[in-house]
C-alpha cells in the first residue's frame, strides 16, 4: 500500500534555480568602477567629454585608487578588462569582461555616395563643390536618444599665381583635424538629425554633406593660375540618451566614415575654369573600430 501511494503521489522534483542575468550596462552612461590595480587608461571608458566649436576633447578619469567614475562609450573595450567591476547597487557589482551585457541602439550604414566634383557660377563668383551621401538605419533597441552628426577635416588648399608664387588658402596644422563648419551658418557642433523613443522605433534616412570652395580670380592682386584642394573628412554619427544630464554623454553610433578628394583646377582653352586632375576617396567605414572625435580648432576661424 505504501508503494502504491508513493507511485500515485510522487515527490515533487525541485528544478534548479537559475541565477538572475546581470542587468545590461547602457552605452554612454556614467558608472562607478571598482577593482584592484585599476588601469590608468581603458579605451572606451572616459572621465567626461568637452565639445565646443573651438575644441573637442575626451577628459581622463579621476582615479581614486580603489574606484573612479567613468562613462562607457565603447563596449569592445570590455574584453580587455579583468578584476574590474561596476557598482550596480548597494552591495551589487557587475564584472566587466567580454560577456558583460551591454545595451545600445543600433546604427547600420546601408549605402554611401560621393558626387562628381563640379564648378558652378554663384553670385560671388565660380565655386568648386562636392557632396557626400549616407543612407542609414537607426533602431532604438535600448534607449530614447538623439542622433546627431559632426565632420572633422584635414585640409590643404593652395593656389599658384601667374608669377609662380604659391599661396596657402587653408591649412591643417601638423595634420591635425579641424571641426568643419560652413562659413556664415549658425551651425551647432553636433547637428541633430532626429530624436527617437525606446519603443523599437526604426528610422530610415539619407544624410548629405556638401563641401564648397570659392575660386578666387586674384590673390593679393595677382591673377590665379591653378587651385589645388587636398582634403580628407571624417563623418561621425553620434547618439546620446534622452533626456540629457550629467549621467550621460555623446557616444559614437558607428566607426567614423572617411572620405575626401584631391583636385586641381586650371583655365581651359576657352578661358573658363575646368578640372585638370581629380581623385576621389569614396566613403569608407573605419577599420579601427569606434573613435571619439577630437579637434583643436574649426574651419570657420581660419
Amino acid at each position: 500500500m505504501t508503494d502504491q501511494i508513493a507511485y500515485l503521489n510522487p515527490a515533487k522534483q525541485r528544478l534548479p534555480v537559475m541565477p538572475e542575468a546581470a542587468p545590461a550596462l547602457v552605452i554612454g552612461r556614467k558608472y562607478q568602477l571598482v577593482g584592484e590595480n585599476l588601469p590608468d587608461d581603458i579605451h572606451g571608458i572616459c572621465g567626461n567629454q568637452s565639445f565646443s566649436a573651438h575644441s573637442g576633447s575626451v577628459l581622463p578619469r579621476q582615479n581614486n585608487g580603489t574606484h573612479y567614475d567613468g562613462y562607457l562609450w565603447d563596449s569592445d573595450s570590455l574584453s580587455a578588462l579583468s578584476a574590474v567591476s561596476v557598482v550596480a547597487g548597494e552591495g551589487e557589482y557587475i564584472a566587466l569582461n567580454a560577456n558583460t551585457p551591454v545595451a545600445s541602439n543600433r546604427f547600420a550604414l546601408s549605402h554611401t555616395t560621393l558626387t562628381k566634383p563640379e564648378i558652378q557660377l554663384q553670385e560671388n563668383g565660380p565655386q568648386l563643390s562636392l557632396q557626400a551621401g549616407f543612407d542609414f538605419i537607426y533602431t532604438a533597441d535600448a534607449i530614447a536618444a538623439r542622433l546627431g552628426v559632426l565632420n572633422l577635416v584635414e585640409s590643404h588648399c593652395f593656389v599658384v599665381l601667374k608669377n609662380g608664387e604659391k599661396h596657402d588658402l587653408l591649412e591643417s596644422a601638423d595634420e591635425q583635424k579641424m571641426l568643419f563648419l560652413k562659413p556664415g551658418d549658425q551651425q551647432e557642433v553636433i547637428n541633430p538629425i532626429v530624436d527617437v523613443s525606446n519603443s523599437h522605433e526604426v528610422l530610415r534616412q539619407s544624410r548629405t554633406q556638401s563641401i564648397s570652395h570659392d575660386i578666387p580670380e586674384f590673390v593679393e592682386g595677382i591673377e590665379m593660375e591653378t587651385m589645388t584642394v587636398l582634403e580628407q573628412y571624417q563623418t561621425f554619427f553620434l547618439h546620446r540618451e534622452l533626456p540629457f544630464s550629467e549621467e550621460n554623454i555623446w557616444t559614437p553610433a558607428c566607426a567614423p566614415i572617411s572620405w575626401g578628394w584631391s583636385i586641381r583646377i586650371a583655365r581651359r582653352h576657352d578661358d573658363e575654369w575646368g578640372i585638370a586632375r581629380q581623385k576621389l576617396l569614396m566613403p569608407t567605414v573605419g577599420h579601427n573600430g569606434m573613435e571619439m572625435p577630437v579637434w583643436e580648432r574649426n574651419t570657420r576661424d581660419l
